[in-house]
């Protein structure tokens, strides 16, 4: 863990191919993989992935080394978890998972790499928030566009009876309200012409 947590690669190497324990816990239950993860350590990630690290061991938070990564930004180590094969949706104790993760710090990349990985993209917490609710939230327009080009619904209500676009007026996220509103007007009318039938026109 010592290795991991200073960075020394090579050491690294030497104790995985001498069969050290790869996924031993700190006193938080972080594994060796969510130290590198956390340390931006992308090499070491690899390296623990490659000598049979566990992908969705989970921290006493019930956070994975994918939320890290996508809380994080850390891009590399996202797409190095996804193709190992980890739980896209795994959640952690407040049922949030790594997309609300990258929603909450507007990471485009990391959204995008999620949703073509299978993650649910309209998932939400303990308190009936999602990954829209999010970027709405904190003003990540970029994010709040990829996700409802991605498929969010954008009408969905948490816990509090609030919406995306009420989370970004409340918040003064003009620039989200707008997009909101157009993408909702662009749905009606879509509703509308399926509607309508060759004897009604």
């Amino acid at each position: 863990m010592i290795a991991v947590r200073e960075g020394y690669e090579a050491i690294v190497q030497i104790l995985l191919e001498a069969r050290a324990k790869t996924n031993i816990c700190d006193k938080m239950g972080r594994t060796p993989l969510m130290e590198a993860v956390v340390r931006w350590n992308s090499n070491i990630v690899s390296l623990m992935l490659d000598h049979s690290a566990d992908p969705d061991a989970a921290d006493s938070n019930g956070t994975t080394a994918l939320i890290l990564a996508a809380q994080s930004g850390h891009l590399q180590a996202t797409m190095a978890l996804l193709i190992k094969g980890c739980e896209v949706d795994k959640r952690d104790k407040k049922n949030q998972t790594a997309l609300m993760g990258a929603a909450a710090s507007g990471s485009i990349e990391i959204i995008a790499a999620l949703i073509d990985f299978g993650a649910d993209i309209n998932a939400s917490n303990c308190e009936g928030v999602n990954a829209l609710m999010m970027t709405s939230f904190y003003g990540h327009l970029e994010a709040t566009q990829e996700l409802v080009q991605g498929g969010a619904e954008i009408n969905c209500k948490d816990n509090k009876n609030k919406t995306a676009k009420t989370h970004a007026i409340e918040q003064q996220h003009e620039e989200i309200v707008d997009f909101l509103n157009q993408w909702s007007s662009l749905e009606e009318r879509a509703d509308k012409s399926l509607s309508e039938t060759p004897d009604s026109q």
